[in-house]
């Protein structure tokens, strides 16, 4: 009796669909456990306070690309609330600067109430003389009572009130030297200066206010400039504090540029946006350094052009360290196929010096060394750098002689553009390249198109 072919096409399947199941649970797991790992390498490299340690612990790990990812966003998350902090401090600043000039407006209003209480004095004054006059007219009983009638209508102090009052009691008992002493202290307070209604004493007055207003005004003035000097050394700080604060992430170095001032050249930025204005300590542009400014003064020009072959050089002699730290790798790592999946399955299990190698040598190769070589070789790779670069992608799980000869002839290439880019670099530093580009023995006028 023959077997229906379905049964054996269903049973393929099931099989398959088992396998795929059993792979999707390995692969679960993998990634449970390689989570559970990479948290515990995360909460280590924060507990390092060295930044340098912290970046060497990231690059040292199997983790080393999502490591590097986190540690740079904690180095931003962290130069944010630097700049956070400055920002607090400057409205710190203004408020009081604010609370100076309330102050200053508060001696203003002082000032006017003094004139105030200047003339209400002056005014108790002579009505303290009309005490006098009373009793020259009236006799004691006259005196002792204008001064009860100032004292419910509050227009004398109950120290004043005590003092006349004392005086009033203590009279001398002989009338005429009574009459005497009353004459006495109304003539002096008559003197034209203690009168309100003079006009010396009106122009004092005047004169005092103007005086307190001058003063509160210049306080005011004063207050403001201090802030506004604040501020303005705030601003500059800020500036400054950014821009070291961009200098060590993007590695930025100072150039001169053809004008003679200062730039600052960041290697790691797109084309376009690599180079900034150097800020000096008054946050405007500066010069560039004397270590910095060439002789020649080389055009924006030829500056571009040896900027971009700087990146090149960079990024070769990058390449080229990565690859032999891989070759140096690869004698423990795992090798052929599925090396790189052994290596995690055992890396979160066990403490593996092969696991912990494999991983290593995958994330140079795929992470650092091919995108230095990418950037090496430019957009126009011959066509053995093209190979090369694709077959770089896969080489960890191939077998250890197959991809360490990957490694050496992607070593050989990368050195080949090193020595041709440091060598044009010269060129352009010396005039020489874009003589060469006119054909050599020319009269030297692709040369000054480029250098002043």
């Amino acid at each position: 009796m023959a077997i229906d072919p379905n049964i054996i096409l269903q049973g393929a399947a099931m099989q398959q669909e088992i396998q795929q199941r059993n792979n999707a649970g390995l692969q679960n797991l993998i990634g449970a456990i390689g989570q559970i790992g990479y948290d515990s390498k995360v909460r280590k490299m924060r507990q390092l306070q060295d930044p340098k340690e912290q970046q060497a612990f990231a690059n040292n790990s199997i983790f080393a690309n999502r490591l590097n990812t986190q540690l740079k966003a904690d180095q931003l998350a962290s130069a944010k609330a630097a700049a956070d902090q400055l920002k607090f401090n400057a409205d710190l600043g203004k408020t009081y600067a604010e609370i100076g000039k309330i102050g200053s407006e508060s001696g203003k209003i002082g000032a006017e109430t003094g004139k105030i209480t200047t003339e209400t004095g002056i005014t108790r004054q002579n009505n303290v003389g009309s005490i006098w006059s009373a009793f020259l007219t009236g006799g004691p009983n006259a005196a002792k009572a204008q001064l009860e009638s100032m004292k419910n209508n509050g227009v004398i102090s109950p120290e004043n009130y005590q003092a006349e009052l004392d005086a009033l009691t203590n009279m001398p008992t002989n009338a005429a030297e009574a009459q005497q002493y009353a004459l006495g202290r109304f003539k002096g307070l008559q003197d034209p200066k203690y009168s309100l209604t003079t006009a010396d004493n009106v122009l004092d007055n005047q004169t005092s206010a103007n005086n307190n207003i001058r003063t509160t005004q210049a306080s005011i003035y004063s207050t403001d400039k201090d802030y506004q000097l604040g501020q303005q050394e705030l601003q500059v700080k800020q500036a400054l504090e950014q821009q070291k604060i961009n200098i060590e992430q993007n590695q930025g170095e100072v150039v001169a540029g053809a004008d003679g001032m200062g730039y600052i050249f960041y290697k790691n930025r797109p084309a376009g946006s690599r180079y900034e204005p150097l800020l000096g300590q008054d946050g405007k542009h500066a010069k560039a350094p004397a270590a910095n400014s060439g002789k020649g003064g080389m055009s924006a020009t030829a500056q571009k052009e040896l900027f971009e072959v700087t990146d090149s050089i960079s990024a070769a002699q990058n390449g080229i360290e990565n690859l032999r730290a891989a070759l140096n790798y690869s004698k423990t790592a795992y090798d052929g196929f599925g090396a790189t999946q052994r290596a995690a399955v055992a890396g979160n299990l066990t403490d593996s010096e092969a696991a912990t190698a494999t991983a290593m040598l995958n994330n140079i190769v795929t992470g650092n060394a091919l995108e230095m070589l990418k950037a090496t070789f430019g957009g126009a790779p011959t066509e053995g750098e093209r190979a090369i670069l694709l077959q770089l992608q896969g080489s960890a799980n191939l077998p250890r002689a197959q991809r360490e000869a990957i490694y050496n002839r992607a070593i050989q290439m990368a050195e080949r553009r090193l020595q041709s880019n440091q060598a044009k670099a010269e060129g352009i530093r010396n005039g020489s390249y874009f003589q060469s580009q006119q054909g050599g023995g020319g009269s030297g006028g692709a040369s000054l198109s480029y250098f002043k």
